[in-house]
């Protein structure tokens, strides 16, 4: 059996259902070639969890997105890292990660966006440099990808983050979309400063010619709030009157929930509506607490699940969050964990799965 060794942080890990009922899990992975470097690395499972040897090598496939660079720190600088996948209507794999700037000496690193067939081989031809990759530089930026939405027609749309000095010099949102042959179309890059201190991305939901955007920020001060945001897909643009809120960027928040909020993701659900979901508080102390809320299309609190943000109480004094959410049937399920202060072999996190019903 193939096994994969998890090399990144707690979100640099996804999966996906391919058309056939196949399981594909992808994480980022130590180099087996420069140590400390990363890579991607893609495990496919049949329907009965069982490693199918028909994918990629032996069930396994290794990417290499680059090699990161010392550049004179002493410390590996734009390793590789993965952070979303998704599937295409006809079984091919598309994620989004990070990986250093190709310039010979650059360390900074770029939006990634790269895709394998249906079987785990690299599609070569997909982008501009027959690697299979999409690469988005942005002025030295540090890219902080997040998410990934594919069309039927394998177009893309990919989110995240950066900081540019050349752009604000806050942290911005990154939101861009690719044709089904992995180039950037032009004039659909939005990337530009909306609340002061930072704005950040997490989560797409796709509604028609519109995205609803799942993530954190702050106009001031130190504490982060769940901030969505509104995309026009006709034209690109941000709808600035999104929720009738200061600079089109809604501000998702209760009286009970206002410390270090940070909303992981964004899930589209019928009539418009969008899930997004998270923590509020300070990780591994008691205050930290899993929540998911839901917002129609103009960005208020659904009435339907009483117009409010809910806790999901895992019972532990540790860090509960929730960082995956998915529609099934006529229900949502919220992934998380059940986190803990210390890592022992008795006392360490646990994974949940909570079903809430569609109202």
């Amino acid at each position: 059996m193939t096994s994969m060794i998890f090399a990144g942080g707690n979100d640099e890990i996804d999966v996906v259902v391919q058309p056939s009922g196949k399981i594909v899990v992808a994480a980022t992975i130590p180099s087996d070639v420069t140590a400390g470097d990363r890579d991607v690395g893609f495990v496919r499972l049949d329907a009965g969890g069982a490693v199918d040897g028909t994918f990629g090598s032996s069930g396994f496939r290794r990417f290499s997105i680059n090699t990161a660079l010392d550049g004179g720190t002493g410390a590996l600088s734009g390793i590789d890292a993965l952070r979303a996948l998704a599937v295409g209507a006809d079984g091919a794999l598309y994620f989004h990660g990070a990986g250093r700037n190709k310039g010979a000496a650059r360390t900074d690193t770029d939006f990634v966006v790269g895709k394998l067939d249906v079987d785990g081989s690299p599609v070569a031809a997909y982008g501009a440099d027959g690697d299979a990759t999409y690469r988005l530089d942005i002025d030295e930026a540090g890219a902080t990808p997040r998410s990934i939405v594919v069309l039927a027609d394998g177009s893309v749309y990919a989110a995240g983050y950066a900081n540019t000095t050349t752009v604000g010099d806050t942290v911005q949102p990154v939101i861009f979309n690719l044709d089904p042959s992995g180039k950037l179309v032009t004039g659909r890059l939005f990337h530009e400063p909306v609340l002061a201190r930072s704005t950040e991305v997490y989560g797409l939901a796709l509604h028609g010619d519109t995205l609803i955007t799942g993530g954190y920020g702050r106009e001031t001060g130190d504490t982060n709030d769940w901030v969505s945001l509104k995309l026009d897909l006709t034209n690109f643009t941000r709808d600035t009157s999104y929720g009738g809120a200061a600079k089109g960027a809604v501000i998702v928040k209760t009286p009970m929930f206002l410390t270090g909020s940070a909303c992981r993701g964004a899930v589209a659900l019928p009539g418009g509506r969008t899930l997004l979901f998270g923590t509020t508080g300070t990780s591994n102390t008691p205050e930290q607490t899993a929540l998911f809320g839901v917002i129609d299309a103009n960005g208020a609190l659904d009435p339907s699940y009483d117009g409010a943000v809910h806790a999901v109480d895992y019972g532990t004094t540790g860090a509960d969050a929730i960082w995956s959410a998915a529609v099934s049937g006529n229900n949502v399920l919220l992934a998380g964990y059940r986190g803990h202060t210390s890592q022992t072999d008795t006392e360490n996190d646990d994974s949940y799965v909570t079903v809430i019903p569609l109202r």
